[in-house]
């Protein structure tokens, strides 16, 4: 993962899955998320999911 903060506390991250076949499961700041294979899930504030490449 590629996390962004500022110093005001607002937060972006990009997760990445690089495995060409499988999806990947992976927690971040506690919470789940499942990974196409391949792609990028675009956190504009590390918490919500609104773009993957893969979709």
């Amino acid at each position: 993962s590629h996390v962004f903060t500022s110093r005001t506390g607002a937060c972006a991250a990009f997760l990445a899955n690089y495995d060409q076949q499988a999806t990947a499961t992976v927690t971040f700041r506690n919470r789940h998320y499942n990974l196409p294979p391949w792609s990028i899930s675009i956190l504009p504030d590390c918490t919500n999911v609104v773009f993957n490449t893969a979709k």
